[in-house]
């Protein structure tokens, strides 16, 4: 505030609020007219930034969303290509076992979703790996397609 022409300003203040601030400059060893002072200066720069903090929140936010929304719809096309691909290999191979004759590309496919299932749920430890694919014969599941849109990882 060095070189700023200061002006006089007579203010009445409650009782309370001249014995907080008689307070607040002891503690930090000022005199009253300028912790005064430095308190509505402050005061007025915060009444600012909240006026402005707003309009840079509302900025970023659509900033944010414009990047996610692109990423999002890469990784939706990205799912959905994967679906078709995923769902196609099924049905191939299910086709193709019923060609060749076994008549069990049914039985064969849902044993296939069982097999998806365990392995979806296990962690990626090799040594739980292995421990699961022998508890897998064990275990009797049957699944609908309901069962397969509902499941969570």
């Amino acid at each position: 505030m060095k070189n700023k022409k200061l002006v006089k300003l007579t203010i009445y203040l409650p009782e309370e609020t001249i014995a907080q601030l008689n307070g607040r400059a002891t503690q930090i060893n000022m005199p009253i007219s300028i912790t005064a002072r430095e308190l509505i200066i402050n005061g007025l720069k915060q009444e600012i930034v909240d006026e402005n903090a707003g309009i840079v929140a509302l900025t970023v936010r659509k900033i944010v969303k414009d990047v996610i929304h692109a990423e999002v719809e890469r990784l939706i096309k990205l799912i959905i290509k994967t679906m078709k691909a995923s769902a196609a290999g099924m049905y191939l191979a299910t086709q193709a076992v019923e060609d060749i004759g076994h008549n069990k590309g049914g039985e064969m496919l849902e044993e296939a979703f069982k097999m998806a299932v365990k392995y979806i749920k296990v962690s990626y430890d090799p040594k739980d790996y292995i421990e699961a694919t022998s508890k897998i014969a064990d275990d009797e599941i049957t699944l609908t397609d309901d069962d397969l849109f509902t499941m969570t990882i």
